[in-house]
């Protein structure tokens, strides 16, 4: 069988900040990934694409396979800058286009929070004590946060 001119994608667990799906598509385009993730900030501006868009991929790319262990990397202030300038962005997208007020806004922040917090900890899995508490964290703060919203 010929090799393919992309190889599949996947969500790369080496280079990951939130959850590869950067780094997987910078991979599976052949782009450097800090473009990657420009791309996903800047349409985070863009009534909340950027973020909808790394969600579902998130969702639906599968995590890739390795059987070496994986080394935790050290997050550069860049990264971190980025995926809170994405997030920032998606949530004045979503109070801009919606109108919703700041406290709307504040509390699905916190649920959404709540949700990388659960989906990382599940995609590490549930050998670790860390991961099952991270995993109860995120668990917590997407049922306060759906309970606010309810209440609001």
């Amino acid at each position: 069988m010929p090799a393919s001119l992309y190889p599949k994608m996947t969500r790369e667990r080496s280079e990951r900040v939130v959850a590869g799906v950067a780094a997987g598509a910078a991979r599976h385009l052949g782009l450097d990934v800090k473009w990657v993730r420009l791309f996903f900030v800047a349409a985070s501006f863009a009534g909340g694409f950027g973020a909808l868009l790394y969600a579902a991929l998130w969702m639906f790319v599968p995590l890739s396979r390795t059987d070496e262990p994986v080394t935790r990397q050290r997050l550069s202030p860049v990264n971190v800058g980025l995926v809170a300038l994405g997030f920032a962005g998606a949530l004045i997208a979503l109070q801009v286009s919606s109108g919703a007020g700041a406290t709307v806004v504040f509390v699905l922040g916190v649920l959404i929070v709540g949700a990388v917090i659960a989906l990382q900890a599940y995609d590490r899995g549930t050998g670790t004590a860390a991961n099952v508490a991270a995993l109860t964290l995120g668990a917590v703060l997407i049922i306060a946060g759906a309970l606010a919203v309810a209440v609001l």
